[in-house]
């Protein structure tokens, strides 16, 4: 594994750690969806930024043009959902047990696709860093038989 992907697992993990961690502070009855950390946000945004006007490319005029109206549309969008269909390539398809990976077929997934418990109230920080801990280091005893 390079360790520039190394690295990332590391401050994702790290990042998702301490984003429980302040929900839990912040709102103890509160949702998390880790889902949410990725950058489907953006892409789906300069999605909409490439088509809002008839240029795919825009400058930083175009861009603030098409920034500003986007964010109108997306406070009518928060008024009236059921106008919002979503994008059409960005979404979660059906996943079967004989389908196989699902993984390999679905790159942006988002909280209303999700299906589970998100409430932070039901995680213990503590005791999932014990299982982690745990689990590191059967591997790496497992890795230096190995070795």
């Amino acid at each position: 594994m390079p360790v520039q992907s190394y690295t990332d697992i590391m401050i994702m993990t790290k990042n998702a750690f301490f984003c429980v961690a302040k929900t839990k502070v912040n709102n103890p009855s509160g949702k998390f969806y880790l889902i949410s950390l990725g950058t489907d946000c953006l892409e789906t945004f300069f999605g909409l930024v490439r088509t809002a006007g008839t240029d795919a490319n825009v400058d930083m005029l175009q861009l603030e043009s098409h920034t500003s109206g986007l964010a109108e549309v997306v406070v009518i969008l928060a008024e009236h959902p059921e106008w919002d269909y979503g994008t059409r390539c960005l979404t979660l398809p059906v996943f079967s047990k004989e389908g196989g990976d699902f993984t390999s077929k679905a790159d942006h997934i988002s909280p209303r696709d999700w299906c589970g418990d998100v409430s932070v109230a039901n995680v213990n920080l503590h005791t999932c860093w014990l299982l982690g801990h745990k689990k590191v280091a059967r591997l790496i005893s497992e890795m230096e038989a190995v070795l």
